[in-house]
């Protein structure tokens, strides 16, 4: 961090942000698949081919996006995880929250098992020593592959920078396997809110909407402080139990945090007042996928070495408000 702005601004984003947005983002997506099936099923209509061409289309876009823009693309693999919802269409909203806990927990499952095997491991000093080194030839390889792909993203052509999001890309989705389970767990929780009539009847369920607001904002916020605080001094490629306990906070803070907004934003939208206001945020939803691609055009423009060539110089801090400045762009568009 360069100044002790930065340090609270990047603890507030992994307290308050960090793995929320795409938790509430997921079961954004779970609800809408949802509501296409229901809709299309009231039609009588077939919801399967078209949801399998829409799922293809958004695979294109998704990589098109990773390599032309920004590689930490999230759309293909929504349109690949977005897939195996098909099996769960038909299931009960009881029985798909089953399901939800279950996948969400296997993340932190699997950290506890590789932890122990690791410590097992280490009762052999020869092993023991032998891990160090090789968590330390790992780490050292992926600092110069960091300080290379840096170089080429502040300075290099465009050409340049998308030969490596390329080599990144495959990359990308392999490292994003651990959190695959939270994104498809949080699809089947929004499922089973599209399946319990909730949205359609927010005034009816009213005090579940309270409950899961205390519930989600009471515990999410604290086992989330918790995962801010210790993620910040760890090394998240080598297991240790402080990894383990910053990984379990947050994989269950994370969805709770994010049905904490959801609830607290349903509750407001209830009230006149409120609707009024919240209501003018509308046409950003429905542009989603428009908005998702046009803040990576902005910010790659603004840091990238074809554009405006400020990546790594931008401290945290700063990096907020550049993220409130694209969010005013992206409102202005949507209304337009």
């Amino acid at each position: 961090y360069e100044t002790a702005l930065d340090h609270v601004a990047g603890w507030g984003i992994r307290w308050l942000a960090e793995g929320k947005f795409y938790s509430l983002f997921s079961l954004l997506f779970g609800m809408g698949f949802t509501l296409q099936m229901m809709r299309a099923e009231a039609k009588g209509r077939r919801f399967v081919p078209v949801y399998l061409r829409r799922s293809l289309v958004l695979l294109v876009i998704g990589v098109l996006h990773g390599i032309l823009f920004w590689v930490g693309d999230i759309l293909a693999i929504y349109a690949v995880l977005g897939v195996l919802l098909l099996l769960f269409r038909h299931m009960r909203p009881r029985n798909l929250l089953i399901w939800a806990v279950v996948i969400l927990l296997l993340p932190s499952l699997f950290m506890i098992g590789a932890n122990l095997l690791l410590e097992f491991a280490r009762q052999d000093p020869a092993a023991a020593a032998q891990i160090d080194a090789m968590f330390a030839e790992s780490y050292a390889a992926t600092a110069a592959e960091v300080e290379r792909a840096s170089a080429i993203y502040a300075t290099g052509s465009y050409a340049e920078i998308t030969a490596q999001r390329a080599i990144e890309l495959v990359e990308m989705w392999l490292t994003t396997l651990f959190i695959l389970p939270s994104i498809f767990a949080m699809f089947l929780v929004g499922a089973c809110i599209g399946k319990s009539g909730i949205l359609a009847d927010l005034e009816g369920h009213r005090t579940l909407l309270v409950r899961l607001c205390i519930w989600g904002l009471g515990l999410g916020l604290p086992l989330n402080a918790v995962y801010a605080t210790l993620i910040e001094s760890l090394v998240r490629t080598e297991p240790s139990w402080p990894l383990v306990i910053a990984v379990i906070t947050q994989a269950i803070g994370a969805p709770l945090l994010a049905l904490g907004y959801m609830s607290g934003l349903a509750l407001l939208w209830q009230r006149p007042a409120w609707r009024a206001r919240l209501y003018r945020l509308a046409p950003l939803g429905r542009m989603a996928l428009t908005n998702y691609l046009l803040q990576s055009l902005i910010a790659t423009l603004i840091f990238y070495g074809y554009g405006l060539g400020l990546f790594g110089q931008v401290g945290i801090a700063a990096g907020v408000l550049i993220t409130i400045a694209i969010y005013l762009v992206n409102y202005a568009v949507s209304h337009w």
